[in-house]
């Protein structure tokens, strides 16, 4: 997949998003499941992280910039 990009801003604290691996499986020749492969995905779960993080660090409190990267599965062109 192409690499994601994102810009490194000094005294700035920004959210990127959240990357998940979506499992893929198959039956194997005993017809049980096997993890054939995954299929990494950017997320926007803002809402729920932050509040994570604000739990331990309320200073943080509003000074996050929400700037996700592309939502999507993670891939390459086809």
């Amino acid at each position: 997949p192409p690499p994601l990009t994102f810009e490194v801003k000094n005294g700035v604290l920004t959210y990127i998003g959240n990357i998940h691996a979506s499992l893929k499986w198959r039956n194997n020749m005993f017809g049980l499941p096997i993890l054939s492969g995954a299929a990494p995905e950017v997320k926007n779960m803002a809402d729920r992280d932050l509040e994570i993080i604000y739990k331990e660090y309320p200073q943080l409190r509003g000074r996050v910039e929400i700037e996700p990267l592309r939502v999507g599965v993670w891939a390459t062109a086809q």
